[in-house]
């Protein structure tokens, strides 16, 4: 029992090291899984090397989260309207959010189609 702890609190320092390095984290997950195995079952597992990523990918959002942030005012060089409600929002952060989501669409169709099967 105790073992699994310090199995799982060492894959959480080799993700938490390699996020930031311009490596594969998930490759580094794989490979330490060969010499560390985690007990549990292979769907699991899975799920946990999605999860375990969560920490970073929420570092980033509260780091960047001005960057990120379509809405606002204050700096807004690009709005969609000169009046109204359009000048609160941000037209060159709406565009990179939809190009997001439009980059989103074949990961999404993919597993759409892997969970029909």
């Amino acid at each position: 029992m105790i073992w699994d702890y310090i199995v799982a609190f060492i894959f959480g320092v080799v993700e938490g090291i390699t996020e930031w390095l311009p490596v594969s984290s998930t490759g580094h997950m794989i490979i330490l899984n060969e010499f560390l195995k985690l007990n549990v079952s292979p769907e699991f597992y899975d799920l946990y090397l999605v999860v375990i990523q969560l920490g970073a990918i929420m570092a980033v959002i509260v780091i960047f989260w001005k960057e990120i942030w379509p809405f606002g005012v204050k700096n807004n060089d690009h709005p969609f309207a000169k009046e109204g409600i359009g000048r609160y929002i941000m037209k060159d952060k709406i565009i990179m959010w939809l190009k997001i989501a439009l980059a989103c669409v074949p990961a999404a169709i993919v597993g759409a189609r892997r969970a029909s099967l």
